[in-house]
């Protein structure tokens, strides 16, 4: 139980660093189209998150 729920830690925390790096990323290459897109991947993310915490 322990190592499971530290691997869901850690890919949360990674989860975390990538989104904000995209978001950073988009900051200086925004286009109006790509927000709706971003909405999707934040959720997304969200999910897989929330898949990994209910399997550990």
């Amino acid at each position: 139980m322990i190592r499971i729920s530290a691997i869901a830690f850690m890919a949360a925390g990674l989860l975390t660093i990538s989104l904000y790096l995209f978001f950073s990323y988009q900051k200086y290459y925004t286009i109006k189209q790509k927000d709706i897109d971003n909405l999707d991947v934040y959720t997304s993310m969200v999910i897989l998150i929330l898949i990994i915490l209910m399997i550990a």
